[in-house]
Formats: C-alpha cells, sequence, structure tokens
C-alpha cells in the first residue's frame, strides 16, 4: 500500500497568490533559490507537515475529523505585514528562511490548536511554537543569498489580507506527484 505525503494549509485567494507567486519568482531569478517557488506551487501558510508518510485510510480519518472539528471555527481574517526572517538549525546545517509575514491572531492560532490536536497521533512535524509564515526562500538559501535577500526586502512594504472560509489538505504520492487540494471549510 502506497504511503501520502500529507500537509494542511491556509491558501490566499488566486489574486492574492498570483501577487505572492511573482514575489516568489522574483527572489527565486535574482538570488537562484527555488524551494519556495516549488513548494505545492502555490502560496501558503504550513498549519502541519507530516514528518511520516500515512496511509490513505489515516488520510481519510484525519480529514474527516477536521472536517467536524473545523465547522466549529468561524471564518477568519490574515493580514500580511512586511517580510521577516528566521534561521532554524539542523546540526551542522542552517536553513535560512525569508517570509511574508501573517500577524498571528486568535483564528489563526484556533485552527493551528485544533489541527495539531487532531493530528498528533500521527506524528506530525511541530516546531517550538507557531511561526505563520508564507516563504519567499527558504531550506536551499545560504548565507550569502540570505544576507542579499535582506538587504533588498528589509523594508518590503507588503500590506494585504484575506478572509479564510477554508483551510485546505495535501495530499501527493511520491516526492514528485502532483498535490492533491482537499478543501474543508470553517464555520
Amino acid at each position: 500500500m502506497q504511503k501520502l505525503y500529507f500537509g494542511i494549509v491556509i491558501q490566499p485567494g488566486r489574486r492574492l497568490d498570483n501577487e505572492i507567486m511573482g514575489i516568489i519568482r522574483d527572489v527565486s531569478r535574482k538570488y537562484k533559490t527555488y524551494s519556495a517557488l516549488k513548494d505545492k506551487k502555490r502560496a501558503h501558510i504550513t498549519l502541519v507537515y507530516m514528518n511520516q508518510l500515512l496511509t490513505q485510510k489515516e488520510v481519510d480519518g484525519a480529514i474527516a475529523e477536521l472536517r467536524v472539528l473545523l465547522k466549529k471555527i468561524k471564518p477568519f481574517t490574515v493580514r500580511i505585514d512586511g517580510v521577516r526572517t528566521f534561521r532554524k538549525k539542523y546540526g551542522r546545517k542552517v536553513n535560512y528562511v525569508v517570509f511574508l509575514r501573517p500577524i498571528p491572531n486568535n483564528g489563526m492560532s484556533t485552527v493551528h490548536a485544533s489541527v495539531r490536536r487532531i493530528m498528533s497521533p500521527y506524528k506530525a512535524t511541530w516546531f517550538n511554537r507557531f511561526v505563520p509564515h508564507m516563504a519567499l526562500a527558504r531550506t536551499d538559501v545560504n548565507r550569502k543569498q540570505f544576507l542579499g535577500i535582506l538587504r533588498e526586502y528589509r523594508n518590503f512594504s507588503f500590506k494585504r489580507s484575506f478572509r479564510v472560509t477554508a483551510i485546505n489538505a495535501m495530499t501527493r504520492r511520491g516526492k514528485n506527484g502532483n498535490w492533491k487540494v482537499v478543501p474543508m471549510k470553517l464555520g
């Protein structure tokens, strides 16, 4: 039985997605960083990414549980305010991440906590704290590229907002398969 890659994300509408993907393409072209560009091919805020593959039965069960829970959560607005960065160390390797910053709010925190509660039996990837972000460059960014991106985008003014009425589960067979999107409505 083939196992699936699985993630849960918040995605903006197409118009804002196109605008953000344009920024990601610009960063990729100028600084030769491509991981954010390949990432599900759409701008998104990751709520959970599984560090183990799931069976179709596990995915179906998680989505069914999430649908019930998400119906109890009201739609909310995400506001994006500028560019921020963080570094994450994995032994000797350092991942530099440059991202558009969604301002944390109760809606996002409630959804994240709910998703985390349901996904915890499946050994989902969690970080010490939830840092909502829409990556412009990540994982394939070295220090020199990071400093160049930072110089150019440190004072980049990008203030947008979008309404969240659904959370998307994403599944994919194999590393190079296409992502299948399963929308789950809020409220």
